[in-house]
């Protein structure tokens, strides 16, 4: 099965933001809240797919360190999300 061909909803967002701040769907939460709310997806929804969306201006390992995060919290189909460079 190709990505064209599943449902949106498989598909969840987690942002780290420029300051920092991380959310879920769009919501902000703490880590400990996003660890909390991935830990009842998983139970609920076993096959989504986590997209991470981190700002450029973040620390490598801090984005590292959100993926082992959400590994931990039992998802294993995690998709780190880039921009296409502009055109200058």
């Amino acid at each position: 099965m190709n990505a064209k061909s599943l449902p949106e909803d498989h598909f969840k967002n987690v942002t780290i933001a420029s300051d920092g701040t991380i959310s879920f769907q769009k919501e902000t939460l703490s880590r400990e809240e996003l660890m909390a709310r991935l830990r009842e997806l998983k139970t609920a929804e076993p096959d989504t797919i986590v997209l991470l969306r981190c700002d450029g201006g973040r620390s490598y390992g801090e984005v590292i360190e959100l993926m082992r995060d959400i590994k931990n919290s039992g998802f294993t189909k995690i998709s780190l999300v880039t921009q296409a460079e502009r055109k200058r």
